[in-house]
């Protein structure tokens, strides 16, 4: 039996052209915590910063993250909600990917029962 890919769509069931290349190089930059993508564009989370690039990676904007943010790291968690980046650890903070503007601890570690945030989901 022969492999065959096919993608489901509102629009219905289509199979891609055979040369359809479904992985590329992002330039994804070496310390990036988190990479995604909002509308036309993509970001890059590091410690200290998020930048916003146009499709052909050329840097837009960024937003050096503030003193609030100190303990964004790989054990970080991150969920893109429409144009606000959820980061939670031992708190919960939101980034508006935007302007730049957040919110710190929005969930502080005693409502948590002084665990992490392990996973975040919107539903």
């Amino acid at each position: 039996m022969q492999k065959q890919l096919i993608v489901a769509t509102t629009n219905g069931l289509f199979t891609p052209k055979e040369d359809l290349s479904l992985v590329s190089d992002a330039g994804i930059q070496k310390n990036s915590l988190y990479f995604g993508t909002y509308k036309e564009q993509l970001f890059n989370v590091f410690s200290e910063k998020v930048t916003l690039y146009n499709q052909d990676f050329k840097p837009l904007k960024t937003f050096n993250l503030p003193q609030a943010f100190t303990d964004v790291s790989e054990e970080s968690n991150f969920q893109l909600v429409g144009k606000n980046l959820l980061i939670g650890n031992s708190t919960l903070s939101v980034l508006d990917i935007e302007t730049g503007k957040y919110v710190a601890d929005v969930l502080l570690s005693e409502d948590l029962i002084n665990e992490k945030i392990n996973n975040i989901k919107v539903i």
